[in-house]
Formats: structure tokens, C-alpha cells, sequence
């Protein structure tokens, strides 16, 4: 398969990247409950599609990274030759091999392609129903690795590639969004500025702090998403799917159920992040 951007060919088979055209072959196993189809439909700002179902046991996801060079395509990394890119990807995969090791931090300091990867690595949930059709390359390291286990650098045409399959995991948010001018998809009527908007967002969480604070209800007042009808619900997700902002999803994923987050920064405004149980369901605040 030719191919020119390995994102490209991920497209295929991560459950949703980035809401194309034609619906997305993944979705959430059936033990969660589907997301409220309202919520699914008005919440564009935050989802970006409402995906189908598979069966969860096709779903593996990975942690990713790329070292690209000279001759690179679609994005060239004109420091490095084809060999400099090689060793450096040895080198990385080394260090994210130890017990522990931080991708974040390894992947800040190397030379990682930042412009597809904008935290040095992303997460992938990828849909394994007919791993026949992965190219070759991929195919033949991704469909071995179990949980835990990290693949030698993959050579494609965008550089080389560094996986680690990591366990697929399900989660459910609701949350509050306080957006301000110029932030992304916010609605002429926001006039307030980044400032303001911050404010406001750490004076709903010191709210949220009080001992019977009601999150539904406090979102359904302050939120500026849609989902305030719901009481900032947003749904089930797959970690990796591409359906939330990856900071968003990345400040959840580190909750544990029942616990808020303090305020997190997206492209979107200012969230405050309550993660729930899996069978949490929507409540209507009309």
C-alpha cells in the first residue's frame, strides 16, 4: 500500500480521526452505554462524531512516537540523515523501554516530529477486526505485541516509528467549559477575555470544592457547551480514539472515577473535568 503520511493509513483504523466524511468503522464495546444522541450531535465543539460499534477485543491501542529525516514524507527533518534518524530511534526506543519511563518527558527531549505529535507521542486506539489490510511494516511488529511490550523503530516513508501497546481503556466524562474570545469554535456572543475566562473557571472550581456541590448542576448554570443540557455529560470514550481533545482526554484518563479535575486548558476554553463510572448515565437539566 503506497502511502505518504502514515496518519494517513492510522486513519483506517483508529476508531475516529478527526470526523471525515464516511462514519467511522469503531466505537465503544456494548457494555457502555451509547452516548445520548443529543449530546453526540450538539457537542462539536469537544466530539467529533459519534462512532459505531466492534466487538472491544479488535481494539488495541499504543503509545506512538516518530523520528523523521532528511527524505521524509510528508514532514522532513533536515538535521538528520536516514542513519542519524535510525540510531536516534534506537536510542529512544531504549530509553522508553525501561520500567517506567516516562513518555512524556523522554519524548520532549528528543528529536521527535513535534508537528504531528505535539507532546513528542500521541495515543492510538486502533481497530484490529482485519489487520490484514495494515501495511506490511506495520502488520507484522503491531499485531505481536501484547500489553507492555514495545516494538524496535519501524521504518515508513514519515520516518521512524516507536509503538507501545498499552492497555485499552474506557472512560465517561462530564464536564465545565468556560470559553473566551478567540478560543476555538466559541460563539460571537463570548466577548469575555483569556483572563476572565481562567477567572471564572477556578471560581467554579472552588464551587465544585464544597462539600454538597452537585457537579450536573453547577455545569448546567456555568457551562458555555452545549452538554450544560445534560449536566455537562459528554458520553463513553475509548482512550486514543481521536473523538476528545488529546488534553483534555490525557487530564481525564489520569482521574480516577468520582474525582474532579482542577482546571485544564484546551484549544476550547478552560474545563473543569469530572470522570465517571462507565455506567454513569446523562441527567437532563431542563
Amino acid at each position: 500500500m503506497k502511502y505518504a503520511f502514515i496518519l494517513m493509513i492510522l486513519a483506517l483504523f483508529v476508531i475516529n480521526c478527526g470526523g471525515g466524511k464516511k462514519p467511522p468503522d469503531l466505537s465503544v464495546p456494548d457494555t457502555i452505554p451509547p452516548v445520548d444522541k443529543k449530546v453526540a450531535k450538539n457537542d462539536d465543539d469537544i466530539k467529533k462524531e459519534e462512532p459505531q460499534k466492534i466487538d472491544p477485543k479488535f481494539i488495541y491501542t499504543f503509545k506512538v512516537t516518530l523520528i523523521a529525516f532528511k527524505e521524509s514524507v510528508p514532514i522532513a527533518n533536515p538535521k538528520l540523515t536516514k542513519e542519524q534518524a535510525k540510531k536516534k530511534a534506537e536510542e529512544l526506543q531504549a530509553q522508553l523501554s525501561k520500567k517506567d519511563a516516562d513518555w512524556a518527558k523522554i519524548t520532549e527531549k528528543a528529536d521527535v516530529e513535534k508537528q504531528q505529535f505535539k507532546k513528542g507521542y500521541s495515543v492510538l486506539a486502533m481497530n484490529f477486526t482485519n489487520p490484514e489490510k495494515l501495511p506490511p511494516e506495520l502488520g507484522l511488529h503491531l499485531t505481536k505485541l501484547k500489553v507492555g511490550d514495545i516494538s524496535a523503530p519501524i521504518e515508513t516513508k514519515a520516518g521512524f516509528y516507536v509503538f507501545q501497546r498499552i492497555e485499552t481503556e474506557e472512560y465517561t466524562a462530564r464536564h465545565v467549559l468556560v470559553m473566551y474570545k478567540g478560543s476555538q469554535n466559541a460563539p460571537a456572543e463570548i466577548t469575555r477575555t483569556k483572563e476572565e475566562a481562567k477567572k471564572k473557571s477556578e471560581e467554579i472550581l472552588k464551587q465544585l470544592k464544597a462539600p454538597d456541590a452537585d457537579f450536573a448542576t453547577i455545569a448546567a448554570k456555568n457551562s458555555d457547551c452545549p452538554s450544560k443540557k445534560q449536566g455537562g455529560f459528554l458520553g463513553s470514550f475509548i482512550r486514543g480514539s481521536g473523538q476528545l481533545d488529546q488534553d483534555f482526554e490525557e487530564a481525564t484518563v489520569k482521574l480516577k472515577p468520582g474525582e474532579t479535575s482542577n482546571v485544564v486548558e484546551t484549544q476550547f476554553g478552560f474545563h473543569i473535568i469530572k470522570r465517571e463510572s462507565t455506567t454513569e448515565k446523562p441527567k437532563s437539566q431542563d
